[in-house]
């Protein structure tokens, strides 16, 4: 804005003589500007924006809009008003209630605890007599019924323990020097209260035997070494292809001998599974892919060949139909089933 001094008193208006002036309009009102004329003839423009004026209507609306939100916060400080009070009568129903029975839940509180305390105590009690009272000593020890287990020197072992007390007996002790037996697997203990001792064995059982020089060694189903003897008084079958020369008493069969072992063990299964009663004298497994296997009752040698999981229960059962109609017609020798089509190309090498 100029200086009033520079100004000159004569205000010009364009819209009276349009032809000495520049027609602008104040764009914010419609309104023309104001010139001035300064001290050298100059016309200088004084353009002034007013605010523009809010209508009746509009104002009334603002002046609504603070009445409805004056009243809103009235509304919610009546509502939280209320809310206080309601939780400070029930916070009063609270104490009131507590108030009428405070001895109650105390009492309650007293006996739960006095009642834990006196199981705890007699638990002690009780611990502390069953590990210094001489009633619970073992005074008995019995075995349960075995097989191949010697159960008087099961019983021999165990002695030792006559007259220490059931709960602190070393148990481990016994177990490690029991299981070290040729025929013991496994051993259980039971506490029978207040002195006796039960011991339950778990047996080995030899499911095959290989030759070793001039002696037998026994495997049991778990494919471990039970004893190597001399004579053949085991009526288990006996096993070419496993290799003997590896292996002492407590071993446990290793790489190509342990696979082979559990295919023999699933083949005597599945065999047992189908009631094919025919007794296998011998197997031999020494090539992996062609079993063969000979029935001494029946002098019929068997080439059964691959063990397969997929087809073994159909094959076997077609096995035991071919050998029914042997024994029918008598027929010994050879058979060979060992074809992947064995339905079509079992062939039988009659003995002379």
């Amino acid at each position: 804005m100029k200086n009033n001094d520079n100004k000159s008193k004569n205000l010009y208006d364009i819209e009276k003589d349009k032809s000495k002036g520049i027609g602008f309009k104040n764009l914010a009102t419609g309104e023309s500007p104001i010139f001035t004329t300064n001290e050298k003839g100059e016309i200088e423009f004084e353009i002034e924006v007013p605010v523009s004026k809010e209508s009746v209507e509009e104002k009334k609306n603002k002046k609504r809009k603070k009445e409805i939100k004056s009243n809103k916060e009235e509304v919610e400080i009546e509502e939280t008003e209320v809310d206080e009070e309601q939780e400070d009568e029930e916070v009063e129903e609270y104490a009131d209630d507590e108030e009428d029975a405070p001895g109650f839940f105390q009492t309650l509180k007293t006996i739960v605890r006095i009642i834990v305390v006196t199981v705890v105590i007699i638990a002690l009690i009780v611990v502390i007599w069953g590990l210094a009272s001489p009633s619970f000593n073992i005074k008995k020890i019995s075995v349960g019924d075995t097989l191949k287990v010697d159960r008087e020197e099961i019983l021999k072992i165990a002695s030792g323990d006559i007259g220490y007390n059931i709960f602190t007996a070393d148990f481990g002790k016994l177990k490690n020097q029991m299981e070290k037996l040729p025929y013991v697997y496994k051993v259980e203990f039971t506490r029978n209260l207040p002195d006796e001792l039960y011991i339950e064995v778990l047996e080995r059982n030899e499911m095959f035997k290989v030759l070793k020089d001039d002696s037998m060694m026994l495997i049991d189903q778990y494919g471990y070494v039970m004893s190597i003897e001399s004579g053949d008084s085991y009526d288990v079958p006996l096993v070419y292809g496993i290799d003997q020369n590896n292996y002492a008493v407590g071993d446990t069969l290793n790489g190509t001998d342990i696979t082979k072992f559990k295919n023999l063990k699933y083949f005597i299964e599945v065999a047992q599974s189908i009631d094919f009663e025919h007794k296998i004298s011998s197997i031999d497994y020494t090539n992996s892919t062609d079993l063969a296997f000979y029935i001494k009752d029946l002098d019929i040698n068997i080439s059964y060949g691959t063990i397969d999981k997929n087809i073994i229960n159909d094959k076997m059962i077609y096995l035991k139909e071919i050998i029914n109609t042997c024994i029918e017609r008598n027929f010994k020798g050879e058979l060979d089933i060992s074809s992947d089509n064995y339905l079509e190309n079992a062939i039988l090498k009659k003995k002379i």
